[in-house]
């Protein structure tokens, strides 16, 4: 059993995923309750969709859409010998917020407000 160091004990690994797991359904729940977000996808390092809070064909429209968008921002942040931290993309009337982490990527998706 693989098991990972927390402050003085061990946990398994599964247990810290499942925690992580737990505290990213957490931030999902806070991000889609603010005012405008239209949802959230998290997709594996794979960009393979593992949550996604919009119905099964806008969640392959989006991911396939800001799949290639995100490897190649990544490329860029590679070339450049950095990380990639953070991502907006803004059009017309969405907005598009990615925020890679090392096991997943966060996106959120949200109503462009025009004042």
């Amino acid at each position: 059993v693989s098991t990972q160091s927390t402050g003085g004990f061990f946990v398994s690994r599964d247990k810290v995923k499942r925690v992580r797991m737990e505290q990213l359904e957490n931030v999902v729940r806070r991000i889609t309750s603010k005012t405008g977000v239209e949802g959230v996808l998290i997709v594996n390092t794979s960009f393979i969709c593992i949550h996604s809070t919009f119905d099964k064909d806008t969640t392959n429209k989006y991911l396939s859409l800001l799949t290639s968008l995100l490897r190649n921002s990544f490329n860029v942040a590679k070339e450049l010998e950095d990380d990639l931290e953070f991502l907006r993309l803004t059009t017309k009337h969405r907005e598009f917020i990615l925020k890679p982490d090392r096991d997943y990527t966060l996106v959120v998706v949200q109503t462009v407000n025009r004042k």
